[in-house]
């Protein structure tokens, strides 16, 4: 399982890890991983207006949490939602960012920062 980029976390639970990620978004909702805030991520991509693909560099046995917050100038009522999430297998986590129930790309210079919790173990 998952060994590089991960930070353990004392739980009642065996195996639980934590990824945290910060995304740079650009003027039409581009995101630009920032890599060395982003242990653990492979990649994210935007797929759709308010629509983004998070890969993770390694396989967890499942997903136990999410938190995602945005840093921004400007007035935006964003919410975050787990469309899907496949990291057992292809290593996804989709997320969208909604604005009431309308998918909704953050402003241009948002900064996105998220804890994935994961866990790494079957037992």
């Amino acid at each position: 399982m998952a060994n590089f980029g991960t930070w353990p976390v004392q739980d009642r639970q065996k195996g639980i890890v934590q990824v945290h990620l910060k995304v740079t978004i650009g003027a039409t909702g581009e995101p630009t991983l920032v890599a060395a805030s982003s242990l653990g991520v492979a990649s994210i991509t935007r797929t759709s207006a308010g629509l983004y693909e998070i890969t993770l560099r390694d396989k967890f046995t499942s997903l136990v949490n999410t938190q995602f917050m945005s840093l921004d100038n400007a007035i935006q009522d964003l919410t975050f939602q787990v469309k899907a999430e496949t990291v057992a297998s292809t290593k996804l986590v989709t997320l969208w960012t909604l604005t009431g129930a309308t998918a909704t790309d953050p402003t241009d210079s948002a900064i996105l920062y998220g804890t994935l919790t994961l866990k790494n173990s079957s037992v």
